[in-house]
């Protein structure tokens, strides 16, 4: 976890200042792998579905699958639904006045490459998903 930097140099919304990096991954450096909950994997395909931030021109592909020597995809499926992912970013709220900030490719790290994000993020993506099931949809 790193402070969010990414486009300093644009005039981002203060809360912006506070956010936290997760899910910034490359095949160059370790990171952690284990078992996450299946209602985590599915909240969290579903967030990186419904509500990608950022969204910018252009497509990052997964360096862990380019360098095993996968050819990397940009469209997954998952539950009968598919997205394009790896163009934008995801804000998941934590804390009072806290923000995690991911790739939407965080999806494909933690179900195909076993990553292992920190309890936190995990614990808010599912009480986000609580709390939408909660308001109803829209």
């Amino acid at each position: 976890m790193s402070a969010y930097q990414y486009m300093q140099t644009l005039h981002w919304p203060y809360f912006l200042r506070k956010a936290i990096n997760i899910g910034w991954l490359d095949a160059r450096h370790e990171f952690v792998v284990g078992d996450v909950p299946q209602d985590f994997v599915d909240a969290l395909f579903d967030h990186c579905c419904l509500q990608p931030v950022r969204k910018l021109m252009g497509n990052h592909e997964c360096g862990i699958c380019i360098s095993k020597g996968m050819s990397p995809q940009s469209i997954f499926s998952h539950n009968g639904k598919q997205a394009i992912l790896g163009d934008a970013e995801i804000e998941i709220p934590f804390g009072r006045s806290r923000l995690f900030v991911a790739p939407t490719l965080i999806f494909h790290y933690v179900r195909d490459h076993a990553y292992r994000p920190p309890d936190d993020f995990v614990k808010a993506v599912l009480a986000r998903r609580d709390g939408r099931r909660k308001r109803g949809p829209g």
